[in-house]
C-alpha cells in the first residue's frame, strides 16, 4: 500500500530536520523495507533500510515473546557510533550518531 504524498513529504521533511541537528551523523525513514527518505554523507541508505526493517521486525518478535508491548524506540550502541530506531506506526526512523551522545539530548534540539 503506497503512503499519501502529503504524509510522505511529511516525513521527508522530519528527516532532513533530524539530520541537521548537532551530533546526528545521518537520518533516513523506511516502510518496511521502503526507503522513504535519507539525509546525511554518502552511506548505502538502502542496506540501512533493510537492516532498520530487518532489526525491527526482530525486535517485534523479543517483544511478543516477553510481552513489552508496541516498541517505540530502540537503540544499538557500538564503540563508535548508535543507530536510533523510532517506530511511527508502519515507519520506522533511523538516526546515526557518535555513540556518546544522548538520545534525549538529539531528540529535545527537535523541540
Amino acid at each position: 500500500m503506497a503512503i499519501d504524498a502529503g504524509i510522505e513529504r511529511k516525513v521527508a521533511d522530519l528527516v532532513h530536520t533530524l539530520a541537521d541537528l548537532d551530533g546526528v551523523v545521518a537520518a533516513l525513514a523506511c516502510r518496511g523495507e521502503q526507503l522513504l527518505a535519507s539525509d546525511g554523507p554518502l552511506i548505502d541508505y538502502v542496506e540501512l533500510s533493510e537492516a532498520t526493517h530487518a532489526a525491527r521486525w526482530a525486535l517485534d518478535k523479543v517483544a511478543g515473546s516477553f510481552e513489552l508491548g508496541a516498541i517505540f524506540q530502540t537503540v544499538v550502541v557500538g564503540s563508535q557510533k548508535k543507530l536510533v530506531l523510532l517506530g511511527v506506526g508502519s515507519i520506522t526512523v533511523a538516526l546515526l550518531a557518535p555513540a556518546d551522545l544522548s538520545v534525549a539530548e538529539i531528540l529535545r534540539q527537535a523541540n
